[in-house]
């Protein structure tokens, strides 16, 4: 999805195709990873943390300063946005949230916690991360409200902010704003990619030779960095939208993953391997097939009006509780004593 936003701020700052933006947006971000791999990671995110909420604090000023404030914004807004949901349905509300829910299943999140000091200071920074994700959320969507109305009706949503920021800000600060939008997606771009290719050279390149050592596992990686790079540009370049990437990917990825990773945590609740290998295969999935049956019919038809993730995040239930019950009368089994019943 990342990927994909780097070609269309490509495409809207410098004119180019978006397919070029992808390619070479994403050869500069891969390069410094493969060049300084997680160093490089954490250093660019120091800048790039700065660059982003500069930027759309900046963005939030102007606006406010030239268009009134968020309260005088709120009452021009049109009556469905003013409502809780937005003038959408609970249940299509919740199929984010589900999805949202990726974030524990992201390897990301594990390295992070893992490359930390200690534990304390690992749940420290994970309260201060939440923290401000929340303020720059509160950012982006108050601004957005001022797209809302500064250009109803707009064909194109992705293009609010640059339109935002050429109409609203100075030369000077305009330049500022784009490396904030340039921060906040290069910054994901070169985590998700090291951490990609990181998970694909141990686990194919290294394979079962039993080679963990630090220097071993980074030539993986380095092997790995190309092709995931290829593929996320292939990916890209073939949904096109990044509403659409997040969405069929959560759908199906959150079902196969997210009960297999949560239950891990308690040795009484985990599942066992084949039943986990199970879940990730049928419960990932149906996702897939009930999300390609509701694009090829039609979303609102019954049954497929249940989206997708639903179905996926049944089974996976499903499954759990049947492994459960298994793991449960194996166990009873083994502690019945020898001789007549």
């Amino acid at each position: 999805g990342y990927v994909l936003m780097l070609g269309v701020l490509a495409s809207i700052i410098f004119g180019v195709d978006v397919r070029l933006g992808i390619v070479v947006g994403t050869l500069i971000s891969v390069g410094y990873v493969y060049v300084g791999g997680f160093n490089s990671v954490v250093r660019t995110d120091r800048l790039q943390f700065v660059l982003m909420y500069g930027g759309f604090i900046v963005l939030l000023v102007a606006v406010w300063y030239q268009l009134g404030s968020p309260a005088h914004i709120w009452a021009q807004l049109p009556p469905d946005l003013r409502q809780p949901t937005g003038g959408q349905s609970i249940w299509a509300i919740l199929v984010w949230y589900f999805i949202a829910l990726a974030t524990l299943i992201e390897p990301t999140f594990y390295q992070r916690c893992y490359a930390a000091r200690d534990e304390r200071t690992a749940r420290r920074g994970l309260f201060v991360s939440v923290g401000f994700w929340l303020v720059f959320d509160l950012l982006t969507t108050v601004i957005g409200l001022y797209a809302v109305v500064a250009y109803p009706g707009l064909a194109d949503p992705v293009q609010s902010f640059p339109l935002l920021a050429a109409d609203y800000l100075p030369v000077g600060l305009r330049g500022l704003f784009w490396a904030a939008l340039l921060a906040v997606i290069m910054s994901t771009v070169d985590s998700f990619t090291f951490i990609a290719a990181v998970t694909a050279g141990r686990d194919v390149v290294l394979g079962r030779t039993g080679r963990t050592a630090d220097a071993a596992e980074w030539r993986a990686a380095r092997l790995a960095l190309p092709l995931v790079a290829a593929l996320s540009v292939l990916l890209a370049i073939q949904f096109r939208s990044v509403v659409d990437i997040w969405y069929v990917f959560g759908t199906v990825a959150t079902p196969a993953l997210l009960l297999p990773v949560l239950t891990s945590f308690w040795p009484e609740a985990r599942f066992r391997p084949r039943a986990a290998l199970l879940n990730i295969l049928a419960a990932g999935g149906v996702s897939l097939a009930w999300e390609w049956l509701r694009r090829l019919y039609s979303p609102s038809a019954f049954p497929l009006v249940v989206p997708a993730i639903y179905i996926g995040l049944a089974v996976s239930i499903g499954i759990w509780l049947g492994d459960r019950l298994l793991g449960t009368r194996m166990a009873r089994a083994r502690e019945t004593p020898d001789g007549p019943r």
